[in-house]
């Protein structure tokens, strides 16, 4: 499994689940911040995949 799988699996874990209520400490990115970080990496992914420049 690839970071690409890993962090999706890590946003979607963490995503409406009552084990990991928000806010959480300051030191750790809030669920929009994962969010947003992961669909940044996902394009940059598929875009070096494709030969595209970001």
């Amino acid at each position: 499994m690839g970071f690409l799988e890993k962090s999706g699996t890590i946003v979607a874990g963490v995503t409406s689940n009552i084990n990991y209520p928000e806010p959480w400490l300051v030191q750790v990115p809030t669920l929009a911040e994962l969010t947003a970080a992961h669909i940044a990496y996902e394009a940059a992914y598929h875009a070096a995949l494709s030969k595209d420049i970001v």
